[in-house]
């Protein structure tokens, strides 16, 4: 045994070039710790897991550390190796630079001990030093990429990478080397059987009944989104009798009690979280989504089948949720794009109730549509994919 200089206590493993039947699989797995990166390469582990019980898992890279994330997946299997990765700052170069290279340093030694016979990067500067080391040791990887514009991180790596996994289709024309498109890995939640929509209604202690809006903006909350509602909340009534749950964010209590204070004076029963683990009940309690257009979301919000009024995160990097949410409504149907910028609270009011004129049937061939598209689409699992790429299958 021996300490790497990330501060993990780690058992030294053979070399390389020592055979690989005489032990156990092994998959290092680089992400993040905010949630669009986290939560796939979770449910990735997960998966994995349950297809191979003796697989030997390593989650490892930058922001792991402290995220608020790593709990909501049993952890029964995996073990998890925080990696300095500075996020890129042109006003501290030499600081960045340092603590670059002491990441790349910590991802060698990582490397070297847990000798991984694939290292799958879920993208992002959090997952840098490792892939940067993964190159220069000849280790075999290979990437995701969840958005339909891909992140430049993937795009650095992707032509040396065995292949490169994608959601959305149109992501392969930005990528050099080997794609494969694959269904988004969820979270455990989701293989469970559909909970019914009443029960899950009760659940959350609400109406099991009424028409039920979702408000989401992503892991980390979104503070416009907030904004909007709360302008919104008088007037919410007027679209029909309605209750909400809306998730604010992580780190936005004050957000949720201006909410919680709108929507009792506005006479409208609703859940107001910070955070809510168990998604698959807030999906399925939903009719109708108000949300961001990360790649997660979207796969849960597709896999629930739950129509959806989309509104991009405007700073994304190369405005990728605005791609994602223009992708995703055009070919599942299951929603309507709304730009950030031009959505008011009485704009969106009026949304709601157009969507709601005609006794709910434009929203039913919304989820009718997206019932379409995933029949039609079922895409291999990214596992499958891990398994082949690491030279497992058969």
């Amino acid at each position: 045994m021996r300490e790497s200089s990330a501060g993990i206590i780690i058992a030294m493993q053979p070399s390389r070039d020592r055979a690989q039947s005489d032990r156990a699989k092994r998959v290092l797995i680089a992400t993040g710790g905010t949630g669009g990166h986290l939560f796939p390469a979770l449910a990735l582990a997960h998966d994995l897991l349950q297809d191979l019980p003796g697989i030997q898992i390593c989650l490892a890279g930058g922001g792991l550390e402290d995220s608020p994330f790593l709990e909501l997946e049993p952890q029964g299997g995996w073990s998890v190796v925080p990696i300095t990765a500075p996020k890129p700052n042109l006003w501290q170069p030499w600081s960045v630079c340092g603590k670059m290279l002491r990441g790349v340093r910590e991802s060698y030694e990582l490397l070297e001990e847990f000798n991984p016979d694939l290292l799958v990067g879920f993208g992002s500067f959090h997952t840098f030093p490792l892939l940067m080391a993964a190159r220069q040791t000849a280790t075999p990887y290979m990437l995701h990429e969840g958005n339909a514009i891909p992140g430049r991180v993937n795009r650095m790596f992707a032509k040396g990478a065995e292949c490169t996994a994608v959601h959305f289709s149109e992501a392969s024309q930005r990528l050099k080397g080997e794609t494969r498109v694959v269904a988004m890995p969820l979270r455990s939640v989701f293989s469970h059987s559909k909970i019914p929509q009443s029960l899950a209604r009760q659940e959350l202690g609400l109406d099991p009944e009424k028409f039920t809006i979702l408000v989401i903006g992503g892991s980390q909350g979104a503070k416009a989104l907030n904004e909007i509602l709360l302008g919104a909340a008088p007037a919410l009534l007027s679209t029909g009798e309605c209750q909400v749950i809306h998730l604010v964010g992580p780190r936005r209590q004050s957000d949720a009690e201006k909410l919680i204070e709108a929507y009792g004076q506005a006479k409208i029963q609703a859940v107001v979280k910070t955070f809510e683990p168990r998604m698959d009940l807030v999906w399925n309690a939903s009719d109708l989504t108000i949300a961001r257009s990360g790649a997660s979301c979207l796969a849960e919000q597709l896999a629930v089948g739950v129509p959806g009024i989309l509104v991009p995160f405007p700073g994304a990097t190369d405005n990728h949720q605005h791609h994602n949410a223009s992708t995703f409504a055009r070919e599942s149907g299951g929603a309507i794009v709304a730009p950030q910028h031009l959505l008011t609270p009485q704009y969106l009011v009026k949304f709601i109730r157009l969507l709601r004129s005609d006794g709910g049937q434009r929203l039913q061939a919304m989820k009718q549509a997206m019932s379409c598209y995933r029949a039609c689409n079922a895409l291999q699992r990214l596992s499958g994919l891990v398994h082949h790429m690491a030279g497992w299958s058969s």
